[in-house]
């Protein structure tokens, strides 16, 4: 529960991956999980644009929801007229209609899809501008993507980042085991989620095992799944051959855990993960070692016991 966008964000450019947990409404994951895929990019294929006649309070209002600096204006007709940003809204009246502080699209500096970063740079210098809109090579009216030199800078900041294929910050999402598991799934997806993570307290179950055949069945092998929790040698094989990549191995070890104190089961994390090491060898897959990590030596134990990576949850509460 430490994970929404900011955790997610920060984990991210420091090269881990951050899990936007499952005790949010799907709308609400949904959501954060945007705002990772938004926070820095080369390229924001699918930038925040308001309408023209939209007040400037809207307009701060997305501004404060979103964290970004500002937003392309597109018409009724899906043609970019202007671009607005924060200096632009900082001390007009709630009222005022965006039309009216935005820089129209006559005195914009714009570019076509399929700029390089180092063409991006060199009309950033020239032209002293923080934002570049993209648009079609056939129809120069409608914006494809947007460039801004924060991002760029970003980039070029954080080169150890977890990225997709698009250049966008990684983010993985939880889902339970409920009823809608399929659906919250297929929701996580569309927002380009990169790593579904099925989360349970005890994953070696009949439950989980006939989810991830069927998000296995349904969403086919473009999606990275993980699943757990489990702490034995059999659990872990029979999670590979339902269809789990990444197997989490730990029950009962992470600071919040109740799962030794209510139903009396667990076995201790070293043990665990070694025992488990050996099935991911044999399948030739990772896993990732779950709970108990109080400082530096118990990630270090987990990582010579064998596992490939490891989940890290109370170490981090409250930063």
């Amino acid at each position: 529960t430490i994970t929404e966008s900011k955790m997610a964000i920060a984990m991210a450019r420091l090269g881990a991956c951050g899990v936007i947990h499952q005790f949010l409404p799907i709308q609400k994951r949904v959501f954060e999980v945007e705002k990772v895929k938004r926070a820095d990019s080369f390229i924001v294929k699918n930038p925040m644009i308001i309408n023209p006649e939209a007040s400037i309070k809207e307009a701060r209002a997305l501004v404060k929801e979103y964290q970004i600096s500002g937003f392309l204006v597109v018409d009724e007709s899906g043609n970019l007229v202007g671009l607005i940003s924060q200096r632009d809204i900082r001390w007009s009246p709630d009222a005022e209609e965006v039309k009216n502080r935005m820089t129209p699209v006559e005195k914009l500096v714009m570019a076509s899809s399929g700029i390089t970063i180092e063409e991006a740079k060199n009309i950033f210098y020239e032209k002293r501008i923080e934002k570049l809109p993209l648009v079609d090579k056939d129809n120069p009216k409608k914006c494809v993507g947007l460039i801004t030199a924060s991002d760029i800078l970003k980039v070029e900041q954080y080169k150890f980042a977890f990225r997709d294929k698009k250049g966008r910050l990684g983010v993985a999402a939880g889902v339970g085991v409920g009823d809608s598991v399929l659906k919250e799934i297929e929701a996580l997806l569309k927002a380009e989620t990169d790593i579904i993570v099925i989360d349970t307290a005890r994953g070696n179950a009949e439950r989980l095992e006939k989810i991830v055949k069927e998000a296995r069945k349904e969403f086919g092998e473009n999606l990275i799944l993980m699943a757990g929790n489990v702490d034995t040698p059999e659990a872990v094989e029979m999670l590979y051959e339902a269809g789990v990549d990444l197997p989490k191995v730990g029950i009962g070890g992470g600071s919040a855990c109740k799962t030794r104190q209510g139903p009396g089961v667990g076995i201790p994390q070293l043990w665990a993960i070694a025992t488990c090491a050996a099935i991911a060898r044999k399948y030739k897959k990772a896993f990732i070692a779950d709970g108990g990590v109080k400082g530096p030596d118990d990630y270090c134990k987990s990582l010579a016991a064998g596992a490939d990576a490891i989940m890290i949850g109370g170490l981090f509460a409250g930063t």
